[in-house]
């Protein structure tokens, strides 16, 4: 399901998209590594559909799951600036600096 959301994902196919990672975080125990790439790429795939606020609530989720991973506070940071809320825009992106610094 995972494959198959990204292949739906880059073809713009994000109601399919996802549906298939719907079916992904399912299958997997809580607080794996794994359902964190599930709820990112999802994530993504609500935000190109204009889905801010369940977008954010995935890159959230992928916080709690991987918090030293920069990935989820890149991609909640673009939400939050197209949602025009700068200041947790900036938060986020001072976060993910700090986490993919040397």
């Amino acid at each position: 399901f995972y494959n198959r959301g990204v292949v739906f994902g880059k073809g713009a196919e994000y109601a399919k998209a996802i549906a298939d990672y719907d079916k992904y975080i399912e299958m997997l125990p809580d607080k794996t590594t794994y359902l964190a790439d599930g709820y990112l790429n999802r994530g993504l795939a609500y935000w190109h559909l204009g889905n801010h606020d369940l977008a954010v609530k995935d890159f959230t989720k992928v916080i709690l799951l991987d918090s030293q991973n920069p990935r989820g506070y890149k991609a909640r940071a673009i939400v939050y600036r197209d949602m025009k809320n700068i200041p947790l825009a900036v938060a986020d992106e001072k976060k993910a600096a700090a986490l993919a610094a040397p």
